[in-house]
C-alpha cells in the first residue's frame, strides 16, 4: 500500500493511469542434471497493480508498472535425502518495471477507417523480488531488461480499446538467498544462471474498465554448488536446480 501511495501523486501527470486486481496461476518446476523433475509447485497467486503512461513529450512514452502479489500454493517435491514430500509453499513479492517506447500512429483505409491504430516498440528494465517459504525462507531478487512491441486499436468514440503486448526478457542478474539456520546451517547466497523468457498480454478497455489476459515466464539455469561445511562427519553442499515458472493471469482494472 505504501508503493501505491507513492504512485498516486504522479497520476495527475499521466495521460492514462490504471489500477487493477490480479489473479495468477503459478506453475513452478525444478529439475536435476538429467532433466528429471524434482519439485513442482502450483496454485493461485493474488495481487494488485498500477501502470501509467507518460508522454515526455510525444512520441516518447514512459510506462512504469508496480505489482504486489502473494499466495499459498501446493508443493510436491522431496527432502534433501530424496524422500517424497507434499506440503504448501508461501509466496510474497513485488514487481517493478519501467519501459520507454516510441509511439507511431497508423492510418488504415476501408474497412477500418473508423478506428485508430498505433504501434509502440519499447525497451525497459525490471526488478522482481519475492520471498518463498519451503520449510525455510528463500529470498529471490532478479533484474532484467525488456524489449518488445505494443499494438493498440482505438474506436472512433475513444471509449473502447483493444491492445496487445509482447516482450523478450533478458536477465541481468539473479540472486537467491536461503536462510538454512533452522536446518543447522548458515544463510547462503546462490546465483542461478541466466536464461531468456517472455511476457505476453492482450485485452480490451470498455470505457473506463479494462480486462486482460497475460502469460509471464521465468527461467533459471542451475546455480553453482555452495559448500555448507561438515556436519556429523559428512560434507554438505547446496545448489539451486534448473528452475522455471509459467504464470498465467487475469487483470481486472479501472482507467483514469
Amino acid at each position: 500500500m505504501v508503493l501505491f501511495a507513492v504512485a498516486l501523486p504522479f497520476t495527475a501527470l499521466a495521460s492514462e493511469t490504471d489500477f487493477y486486481f490480479q489473479v495468477q496461476s503459478l506453475d513452478w518446476r525444478e529439475y536435476d542434471l538429467n532433466d528429471k523433475q524434482l519439485v513442482k509447485e502450483s496454485g493461485p497467486i493474488f495481487g494488485m497493480g498500477y501502470t501509467g503512461k507518460y508522454y515526455i513529450p510525444k512520441p516518447l512514452v514512459l510506462k512504469p508498472r508496480i505489482e504486489l502479489f502473494g499466495g499459498v500454493v501446493d508443493y510436491d517435491g522431496q527432502t534433501w535425502g530424496g524422500d517424497p514430500v507434499s506440503a504448501e509453499t508461501g509466496f510474497l513479492g513485488v514487481k517493478l518495471e519501467a519501459d520507454l517506447g516510441l509511439n507511431f500512429p497508423i492510418t488504415l483505409d476501408f474497412p477500418l477507417e473508423n478506428k485508430r491504430f498505433s504501434i509502440e516498440p519499447f525497451a525497459g528494465l525490471g526488478n522482481r523480488q519475492w520471498t518463498r517459504h519451503t520449510g525455510y525462507f528463500e529470498d529471490w531478487n532478479i533484474f532484467y531488461s525488456r524489449f518488445g512491441l505494443r499494438v493498440v486499436m482505438v474506436e472512433e468514440s475513444d471509449k473502447n480499446e483493444f491492445f496487445a503486448e509482447g516482450a523478450l526478457k533478458l536477465p541481468i542478474s539473479n540472486k537467491m538467498t536461503a536462510d538454512l539456520t533452522d536446518l543447522g546451517f548458515s544463510k547462503i547466497t546462490l546465483r542461478p544462471g541466466k536464461k531468456p523468457s517472455f511476457y505476453i498480454e492482450g485485452g480490451i478497455r470498455l470505457s473506463k474498465f479494462k480486462i486482460s489476459l497475460f502469460y509471464e515466464g521465468l527461467r533459471f539455469l542451475k546455480a553453482p554448488d555452495v559448500d555448507l561445511g561438515t556436519r556429523d562427519g559428512q560434507q554438505w553442499f547446496c545448489y539451486q536446480p534448473e528452475s522455471k515458472a509459467d504464470i498465467y493471469g487475469l487483470n481486472l482494472g479501472y482507467s483514469f
